[in-house]
């Protein structure tokens, strides 16, 4: 059905494009059949075949399904507990796609995330072919569709999705303004701001800093101090706009304790150390992420090394190359400089890597580039829903099928030193989880003796339960 209604999308589009601010923003993506086709097949077919992925999904998801269904549009909840370290613009995506289908599931979570996961693919073909021509778009969007950590994380239902869609986005506005006449600048401008005031309200400080980073970048190393200072106030007003409110509202409502959570502990102090989510890597963590992240087109940019070239930034081609490698180095510097690392981090940068490997491949043989690019999107579409599946048989099958026998049983479910598995929260429906992560023999006897209550443990774990402990079933890690 969802194939089928994105086909329908794009006849009426192909038929009917009058909007010329739409078409620079989505129209040409959508007019390219052969994009086209590859981005239904990896990202709408089997969207919803597979269960929500621990941690993340399974976390995020349930604190959307609980904020739809409680119509608190405000303060974030996890498992009954206050949730500061995020805020809510994800989780107003999902209600809203909760709310548009009439329904709960894992294909309506990850709706909204693929629908804005459009908008970078979109404005990199459009100012693609703007630069140099159609073949040149269709390289580098082909390129980011078809690259591996790209899409295996893109059409999951995580904040970092959203994030690296509207991050990007807002670089590419302001790439743009390089390239359009003088009176459609400001728009340019505008929306690079409002898309930055909304990567703020998707993760924080990210959304901020990498677009900043990048406009300051691109305004030393062309000198546009003017441009850049004349479209400043009034994208700074769009921009408060934006992120301030729902920050506000929840300093009055909850004050330090938010201050403390959201700020200091999880955007000052988890960048400065890694502490706070355990995550402690070296600094070249994400060099080495981008050596398998880019499969299979890191064969040929480590091969275009050997080739260095000189860039004139008078050229309109060779500018739109620096602003790109400009943007690179600012998300590599902004996220290895952090404490905490994590792969998913990395993401905002495969657009502009696109670019650079379209470059590479604009006077190669397009017929084996288009075989790269139809391998990986059976891959994608078809090969990654059994890789995620694969990842189920690990455990967490166990953990969905004893939050349904909790569910079609009534009982309650609390966890003896499994970790925090959030499967059990959303696949059981219950508001509220007891989660034991530490030793605690007092607590153990306390749960066993619990009426309508299951305790879930891991096998190796069995041992230190009493003798008369009722198993009622084993599974690959996890019993119950």
């Amino acid at each position: 059905c969802p194939f089928f209604l994105i086909l329908l999308i794009e006849f009426i589009f192909h038929r009917n494009m009058k909007n010329i601010y739409f078409e620079f923003l989505i129209g040409g993506f959508f007019m390219h059949k052969k994009l086209f086709i590859s981005f239904a097949i990896i990202y709408v077919m089997l969207l919803g075949a597979y269960p929500l992925l621990e941690p993340d999904e399974t976390r995020y998801v349930t604190m959307a399904r609980d904020m739809f269904t409680s119509g608190n549009y405000l303060t974030l909840y996890l498992n009954g507990e206050y949730f500061f370290e995020k805020p809510p613009l994800f989780f107003w995506l999902e209600s809203l796609s909760f709310w548009f289908f009439k329904d709960i599931s894992e294909f309506t979570a990850r709706f909204p995330v693929v629908i804005l996961s459009l908008l970078p693919l979109g404005l990199l073909f459009s100012l693609s072919e703007k630069v140099k021509n159609q073949k040149f778009a269709f390289l580098n969007s082909a390129i980011l569709l078809t690259t591996l950590e790209y899409v295996l994380i893109t059409k999951i239902a995580m904040l970092d999705s959203v994030l690296t869609s509207l991050v990007s986005s807002s670089v590419l506005c302001y790439f743009f303004t390089f390239f359009v006449s003088e009176e459609n600048k400001k728009y340019f401008w505008y929306s690079c701001y409002i898309l930055m005031g909304l990567a703020v309200l998707a993760k924080g400080i990210p959304g901020v800093v990498i677009p900043a980073g990048t406009i300051l970048a691109g305004t030393i190393i062309f000198r546009t101090y003017k441009e850049t200072l004349k479209n400043m106030p009034v994208g700074i007003v769009l921009f408060l706009i934006i992120a301030l409110p729902w920050h506000i509202i929840m300093l009055l409502k909850h004050g330090s304790l938010f201050f403390n959570e959201y700020i200091i502990k999880h955007h000052l102090m988890r960048f400065l150390g890694a502490e706070v989510i355990h995550r402690n890597e070296p600094v070249y963590f994400y060099f080495v992420t981008l050596l398998w992240g880019l499969f299979p087109w890191i064969f040929s940019l480590l091969s275009s090394l050997r080739k260095p070239r000189k860039f004139n930034l008078e050229n309109g081609y060779d500018k739109f190359l620096v602003l790109n490698i400009t943007a690179i180095l600012v998300i590599l510097v902004f996220f290895s400089c952090s404490g905490a690392k994590l792969i998913t981090y990395i993401l905002p940068v495969y657009p502009f890597f696109a670019v650079l490997i379209g470059h590479i491949w604009y006077e190669r043989s397009i017929k084996k580039f288009m075989v790269i690019v139809a391998v990986m999107t059976i891959l994608g579409g078809f090969a990654s829903p059994f890789g995620y599946k694969l990842d189920y048989s690990f455990g967490q099958n166990d953990l969905m099928q004893f939050a349904k026998m909790a569910k079609d049983n009534n009982y309650t479910i609390s966890t003896y030193k499994t970790g925090k598995k959030y499967s059990l929260l959303y696949y059981s429906g219950l508001k509220n989880v007891e989660f034991q992560t530490g030793e605690n023999p007092e607590w153990l006897r306390n749960e066993l003796c619990r009426k309508n209550n299951y305790l879930i443990v891991r096998n190796k774990e069995i041992k230190d339960l009493p003798v008369n402990t009722e198993i009622v079933k084993q599974g690959v890690k996890y019993s119950i």
